[in-house]
């Protein structure tokens, strides 16, 4: 859509404002709900943030067995290296800077001293995407998403200063739609 008025408007009273918005990253807007918090979304619909300060309401998509998150709880060792696999995971999380969408891992990491932290997916089978949340997909907010790390082909890598005690979501997902093994490294600059 160019305009929300070329957007159909839901039959729902209190329903959220409808907007034009590129939430898949590819350029093209298209018709969304806007919201601030989950009371303005219509029944069974999340209030999501998508880290340009757009919330959209969008229906939640739950992993086989219950939507588990996270995947893995991770130690606060640093550095560290995880091999894992997304495969039959679940798609938990669409990452707003990438055209994700297929099955992710979420691994819940706690940095033990502050400092600036370095997450990649150096070595992982398929063209990954990394985001950090503050909590599992549909409670946390998109603190960083990276599709591409600079000069890492299909990797991605986000640099991040983090909180002792701080904890984050660590979402692997793949462009377009990629599963596969991945490796998660975790260091501390």
């Amino acid at each position: 859509c160019s305009d929300p008025a070329e957007c159909p408007v839901p039959d729902l009273p209190g329903a959220p404002s409808v907007a034009c918005a590129d939430i898949s990253g590819r350029g093209v807007n298209e018709c969304v709900l806007e919201c601030s918090s989950w009371a303005d979304c219509p029944e069974t619909m999340l209030c999501i943030s998508f880290g340009t300060g757009t919330k959209i309401c969008m229906w939640p998509t739950f992993p086989p067995g219950g939507g588990q998150c996270p995947d893995v709880d991770l130690d606060a060792v640093v550095p560290q290296t995880y091999m894992g696999n997304s495969i039959g995971l679940g798609d938990d999380y669409v990452p707003p800077c990438s055209f994700g969408g297929g099955e992710d891992a979420t691994l819940r990491w706690t940095a033990a001293v502050e400092g600036d932290y370095v997450f990649d997916t150096i070595g992982s089978g398929f063209d990954t995407t990394l985001a950090l949340l503050t909590d599992c997909p549909g409670a946390g907010e998109l603190i960083a998403c990276n599709d591409d790390g600079p000069g890492l082909n299909f990797d991605s890598q986000i640099t991040q200063h983090v909180l002792a005690g701080q904890t984050v979501i660590i979402v692997v997902d793949g462009y377009d739609q990629d599963v596969g093994p991945f490796t998660l490294n975790i260091a501390a600059l």
